[in-house]
């Protein structure tokens, strides 16, 4: 340990800045506004933009026009400028003048560059940088994800409770361009310690809130919500077309996951199955590929569904009582930290799935696991898989009895899982 610590970068406080705030741009520095390039490249004479900017650091972006009838901006939205004539700016910029309600004023001076200068005393210029949103939010993401691929690609997500809102909002920060969100439920108190949403969205079906929070991350995404059960939206469902998509379930139900897995065969498009259980100290990562003949989930679940009671016991929702009651209640409390890193394991596989047609491309996970997977967060549970586990982080990968032969990708011969 001591010789991993010798050999770390040093980062000499006083050189850093201590006592400062780097992040602070010097007194006087010019504001820094980031354009997207729509805007730029469709120029038009006057108008209003919208977008986020923060007053103490001096960056500003603008996203969208404001001023377009039926635009629908996102609620961050904290800032607006006004683009006007050429004539105008130079009349505004010389004058006393002072603009209320925007932060810049703004005008394509050649009819293509913009000019912007801040809505204040002497209208100082800002420096001006032309950006292309999508890119720049998912320039990170490169050479790990096929990022033109996923911008095409849909996810079903069936179930947003704790595991499906956070595998929601990665499959989102991946850079999946659509997103279809079923579930019935709505956001209460005790969803708030173990999900993405908090309580702004209290009272609000969780498929409508978790479109405003992606919304927030990806304004360009497209979502569409069902906020009911999978059999109710299931006619609408199988309108949408979902051909280059895949369906991530889960469900409080092995009975919905099963109906999700028939979703997909419908549509002819892989499937992703989650299910965090025993105190979020293990998770079930089961998956289905059309075209290769193999089980479904309904098929290879068939009798513990057919054995489970057929209402959800309200014990599962939230207990409120005496310490030694505690004992006789039937839910399983988890904590989002481990609900987190078990469902993490679910969206790399999702990611995996939706990027196989590029050749190109290097599966992170599929070429090392089959098709039921048990990944170990915690030895801490009374489960009895725990003794399938020697300590905590630890994945146990298992064939599906009744699936065809498949070749082992790190061999030539075929072998029987």
């Amino acid at each position: 340990m001591e010789e991993l610590l010798a050999a770390a970068p040093h980062i000499d406080a006083e050189e850093e800045g201590a006592g400062t705030d780097p992040g602070l741009p010097p007194a006087g520095t010019p504001d820094t506004v980031g354009i997207a390039a729509e805007l730029v490249q469709a120029p038009f004479p006057a108008g209003e933009i919208a977008g986020v900017g923060c007053q103490e650091t001096g960056y500003f972006y603008y996203f969208s026009r404001a001023d377009v009838p039926g635009t629908v901006l996102p609620s961050i939205y904290n800032t607006a400028a006004l683009v006007v004539p050429s004539g105008c700016y130079q009349a505004l910029i010389h004058s006393d003048v002072c603009l209320e309600g925007y932060e810049f004023v703004a005008s394509f001076l050649d009819g293509q560059n913009l000019a912007l200068s801040r809505c204040a005393e002497g209208y100082p210029t800002a420096n001006t940088i032309v950006f292309e949103p999508e890119e720049t939010i998912f320039s990170r993401n490169r050479g790990i994800c096929d990022v033109k691929t996923l911008k095409n690609k849909t996810a079903v997500l069936v179930g947003c409770g704790s595991v499906g809102g956070t595998a929601a909002c990665y499959l989102a920060r991946a850079g999946v361009g659509e997103l279809v969100l079923v579930d019935s439920d709505v956001l209460k108190p005790h969803n708030i310690a173990r999900h993405e949403l908090d309580m702004t969205y209290l009272g609000k079906f969780k498929v409508h809130a978790l479109a405003d929070k992606i919304k927030v991350i990806n304004p360009k995404i497209k979502i569409r919500t069902f906020p009911c059960t999978l059999a109710e939206a299931a006619d609408q469902l199988d309108q949408l077309d979902l051909k280059d998509g895949l369906v991530f379930a889960s469900a409080d139900s092995r009975a919905a996951n099963a109906q999700a897995n028939e979703l997909a065969a419908r549509h002819n498009i892989p499937y992703v199955a989650v299910g965090a259980f025993s105190r979020a100290a293990i998770a079930e990562v089961f998956y289905w590929q059309p075209g290769k003949n193999q089980r479904t989930y309904g098929d290879v679940f068939g009798k513990l569904i057919a054995e489970a009671p057929a209402e959800r016991d309200p014990s599962h929702d939230y207990y409120v009582g005496q310490k030694e009651e505690m004992e006789l209640v039937q839910y399983e409390p988890a904590i989002f930290t481990d609900i987190t890193m078990l469902t993490l394991i679910g969206v790399r596989v999702a990611l995996d799935l939706l990027q196989l047609e590029n050749p190109d491309y290097q599966p992170r996970l599929l070429n090392d696991i089959k098709r039921y997977n048990l990944w170990c967060n915690t030895t801490v549970t009374h489960e009895p898989s725990r003794s399938l586990f020697t300590g905590p982080l630890q994945l146990r990968t298992f064939g599906v009895e009744g699936d065809p032969v498949q070749a082992d990708p790190k061999k030539d011969d075929a072998k029987e899982e």
